[in-house]
């Protein structure tokens, strides 16, 4: 069984991903080309593709936190992919933490909004005068209550590991809609 969702980012997709299992999750941690008003930058804020390689390569374990509270880690990031439509991550929420069953009941339901923590290493002003953030290394991805980017939300899927994690999103199907 399949679960179509659309994502609304500027780069028009649709995601095909099997049905939810508990404590998992893979969301769109950060939306390529949508920019953001939710910043110190006037003219707001947007990533490019590739701003997250480094991360997506490296084999490194990133935490899930809540609110962006370094003391309330909810869980752990187990598969970062850079997409057309931004950095999509597999997400273990720990369900032997309070914090984290509460999280994990909820994401059935409902999609989380999500945001990342990440330091800029390289930045470029855009043709709209947005700060257009080219290279960043990531610190922590966030489940938080209204995140800066719309788009930025998890979706449930039917997977549990990493290389299933990886055969879910390597088939996933980028459609152009009008």
């Amino acid at each position: 069984m399949t679960h179509l969702l659309s994502i609304p980012t500027t780069v028009p997709t649709r995601v095909e991903l099997r049905r939810a299992s508990p404590g998992f999750y893979v969301g769109l941690v950060v939306p390529y080309g949508e920019v953001s008003r939710m910043t110190e930058y006037p003219q707001g804020e947007r990533f490019v593709y590739g701003a997250f390689a480094t991360d997506a390569a490296s084999d490194r374990v990133y935490p899930v936190v809540l609110d962006h509270d370094p003391s309330i880690v909810i869980g752990s990031v187990v598969y970062l992919v850079e997409e057309r439509a931004g950095l999509v991550a597999g997400l273990r929420f720990d369900e032997a933490t309070e914090a984290g069953r509460v999280v994990a009941r909820a994401g059935v339901r409902e999609s989380l909004p999500l945001s990342v923590g990440f330091r800029a290493t390289e930045t470029a002003t855009g043709f709209d005068g947005a700060r257009v953030v080219v290279r960043a290394t990531l610190d922590h991805v966030a489940v938080v209550g209204l995140g800066a980017y719309g788009s930025a939300r998890t979706f449930p899927t039917e997977v549990a590991t990493r290389r299933a994690v990886r055969q879910a999103l390597t088939s996933v199907r980028w459609h152009g809609l009008t």
